[in-house]
């Protein structure tokens, strides 16, 4: 037993450095990994953009009006929809005031890269970005013929879809709410390419089916 505890106290006087700093990064692993497992992922990235007052109840009722237009894109048996609200309203001095607008222009900066595919906002909203070329034209959806609820080429006004017309809390939102479709980011590397332009796609089915709701 002596033995042992010599040997032990031997290799901690030669290696204990190398082996606190090997512990602490397979504990930092460890937890990286944990967190991994544990964040979920959702089928499909819904944001609103403006100040309309969006209850918990109320936004229940938009998380299930999209299930039943959603597919289970990640095959874990269940469509699971992140709905989000970004507050801002351009006119509001209020809101400038207070920093609430300030922190959503610098969060709509980096829009191309956020995992929201399906933007809903008021005209006004929507207006100020769009020369960005951040959302895709709605002939590359729907064909030539757009469809009747069109708002312009990018577009589409959400309370003249079948979809807004017939599911709560969605049909709740103002006449000059418009809903458009995010374009595919730009990405460097291959794996986080294909990633995205799957996203894409369904979240595109998603935006079609909004049109499509009932026919």
């Amino acid at each position: 037993m002596d033995s042992f505890w010599k040997k032990l106290e031997n290799f901690w006087y030669h290696y204990k450095w190398r082996t606190i700093i090997i512990s602490f990064f397979v504990v930092i692993a460890v937890v990286c990994l944990i967190q991994t497992f544990q964040k979920e992922n959702f089928d499909y990235y819904v944001i609103y953009v403006g100040d309309e007052n969006i209850t918990d109840t109320r936004q229940s009722d938009i998380v299930n009006s999209f299930k039943k237009i959603g597919i289970d894109t990640d095959k874990n048996g269940k469509v699971t929809i992140n709905f989000s609200q970004l507050v801002y309203d351009p006119s509001s001095a209020e809101y400038y005031a207070n920093g609430t607008n300030s922190n959503a222009e610098q969060y709509l900066g980096t829009m191309a890269v956020l995992p929201y595919y399906i933007y809903i906002m008021p005209e006004e909203i929507y207006l100020s970005y769009k020369d960005t070329g951040v959302f895709i034209q709605l002939s590359e959806v729907f064909g030539d013929k757009l469809p009747a609820s069109a708002y312009d080429e990018c577009a589409l006004y959400l309370n003249k879809t079948n979809f807004a017309k017939n599911n709560p809390g969605v049909n709740l939102f103002s006449d000059n709410t418009v809903v458009a479709l995010k374009v595919v980011p730009y990405v460097s590397d291959k794996n986080g390419l294909k990633k995205e332009q799957n996203s894409f796609t369904n979240h595109m089915i998603l935006f079609k089916e909004i049109v499509y709701y009932g026919e």
